[in-house]
């Protein structure tokens, strides 16, 4: 029995305002002091305004090792953005609750011994604990948001 729940429809995301774009996860911050974009960041994350995001300009594939691209992290709050080639494949393991949307490409998502296709348009929704993968059958790309322990 699956235990995630599979959606599917279609998100218009509006432009990343200037600025705001462009880098990852804390892992990049010691390059931005001093950059304008790091307090606004930083005030984003603390509930100072609203963030509108481009989700795709987070969407860094490559041939290697996948990696995600967090475009936005906060107190209980995680949106990686995951850029997924053939051969790549993100193994079942547990997390916090979980959305995934599909922006383009297909694949299979694994929810504990369950698998389901997923393509552009679908959102699957996980409970906190469940166990989830992801396995591109071409170039996929999709956000995530995590919500609670990350």
């Amino acid at each position: 029995m699956l235990k995630a729940t599979l959606y599917n429809f279609t998100v218009k995301v509006s432009p990343f305002p200037p600025g705001m774009g462009g880098w990852g996860d804390g892992a990049d911050f010691h390059n931005l002091e001093g950059d304008e974009r790091l307090e606004n960041y930083r005030h984003a994350c603390l509930g100072g305004f609203m963030n509108v995001i481009d989700v795709k300009s987070f969407a860094k594939c490559s041939p290697g090792a996948f990696m995600p691209t967090i475009a936005h992290v906060s107190p209980g709050l995680k949106l990686p953005v995951i850029c997924i080639m053939p051969g790549q494949e993100i193994p079942p393991h547990p997390g916090a609750t979980g959305m995934f949307y599909v922006l383009e490409g297909k694949g299979t998502f694994t929810d504990g011994d369950e698998k389901v296709e997923i393509s552009a348009g679908s959102l699957v929704i996980v409970p906190k604990g469940g166990v989830r993968g992801i396995r591109p059958s071409e170039k996929l790309i999709l956000f995530a948001v995590h919500a609670g322990a990350h």
